[in-house]
């Protein structure tokens, strides 16, 4: 054999190309990371959906049932000549025309202890007219309905109030009224449950 210094090395085999294998291994990394990257939107997206169903976001807006306007009641009356004629009388219906809201000191009290109860039925009370000198928290919250409290001096109000109180009332709720010269306003109404 000849010597020479080639002969210390292998023949010259040429290889197959690692462009494919890395071509592969390249595409399974970047489907994986994908896969990783959705499920993470996925997941992230739906926490954000528990957390806005969990904690709502408070506002401040309270809508109110519009108060009815004083509304014209009529009446027929038949005369000796046998002439029926119509008379109407326009007025707040129930009210006598020496009752006014307006002269009704009313505290509205949360016996409920939820949040905004009094504060709710003050803002109704006040646009019917009555005069709403304070809101707060009743001597403890198992109260259910509504109850009304009012000074002897001032029961001519204890009807008007029960008459008023139904559409801000839950549905269902009962509205009791009672006579206590113990209150310190001319009358208490107490929202409960």
């Amino acid at each position: 054999m000849n010597d020479t210094p080639f002969q210390d090395f292998p023949p010259y085999v040429q290889q197959s190309k690692g462009k494919p294998k890395f071509l592969v291994l390249f595409l399974i990394v970047f489907v994986l990371v994908l896969a990783i990257l959705a499920g993470l939107y996925f997941l992230g997206g739906a926490s954000k959906k528990s957390i806005d169903k969990v904690m709502p976001v408070p506002t401040s807006a309270i809508v109110l049932p519009s108060p009815t306007p004083a509304s014209p009641s009529a009446s027929v009356s038949i005369l000796p000549s046998g002439k029926i004629t119509p008379t109407s009388k326009i007025g707040p219906t129930g009210v006598s025309s020496s009752t006014q809201r307006s002269e009704l000191k009313v505290a509205v009290l949360n016996g409920s202890g939820v949040v905004g109860a009094a504060q709710k039925t003050s803002s109704y009370l006040k646009e019917l007219g009555y005069n709403v000198v304070s809101t707060g928290n009743a001597d403890g919250y198992s109260y259910t309905g509504i109850t009304i409290k009012v000074r002897k001096n001032k029961s001519a109000y204890l009807a008007m109030l029960k008459k008023d109180l139904p559409p801000i009332a839950s549905k269902g709720a009962t509205i009791v009224g009672s006579i206590d010269d113990t209150i310190a306003t001319d009358a208490e109404v107490i929202v409960g449950k």
